[in-house]
């Protein structure tokens, strides 16, 4: 219990794993929550009369996500962070888009040590590599990207015979 015209701090903290969704005062329209808030939040509140409060929390995953840069791109819906993370709240889905640079293509795809070898020069600069993931648990991510690679074969007729001593080549 305060007296009327008291004023009080309300303090709101987000537990690990989770961020803050809502904060209501009194049935209003609700807080804004920008997103330097959803971890901790704070007001100050004049107490003119009974006051209840609601917050709701929402369980949240991060996706980190890591590659090498000089090889090619990497981007999410929602944004990655510079540190290549990205928040997902339960239920939401990001999409992770690696493109390759000139020459190159995305080889292979590690998602919490669970790998995805993929075909050969499928995922170029002009056709990127596209996954849609709805996480329920945090996620690591490892893109490895690679010199486009070429089969040489050969044809030929009776009479003799050919051989390749390295069959695939790398670009350049």
């Amino acid at each position: 219990t305060v007296e009327n015209g008291t004023k009080v701090t309300l303090a709101v903290k987000a537990g690990e794993g989770y961020q803050i969704s809502s904060v209501t005062v009194n049935n209003g329209a609700g807080e804004t929550i920008t997103d330097d808030e959803k971890e901790t939040f704070s007001k100050e509140l004049t107490i003119t009369e009974n006051t209840d409060i609601e917050v709701a929390f929402v369980k949240v995953y991060t996706v980190s996500v890591t590659w090498s840069s000089e090889m090619g791109t990497v981007e999410a819906d929602p944004s990655l962070s510079d540190g290549g993370m990205v928040t997902v709240e339960k239920g939401d889905s990001v999409t992770i888009t690696a493109t390759p640079e000139e020459n190159y293509q995305v080889t292979q795809v590690v998602t919490n040590g669970v790998s995805k070898t993929l075909d050969r020069n499928k995922f170029t600069r002009e056709n990127p590599y596209k996954m849609e993931l709805t996480p329920d648990q945090d996620c690591e991510i490892k893109v490895t990207f690679a010199l486009k690679s070429y089969t040489v074969e050969a044809d030929y007729t009776v009479g003799g015979t050919v051989s390749i001593s390295n069959p695939t080549v790398n670009h350049g």
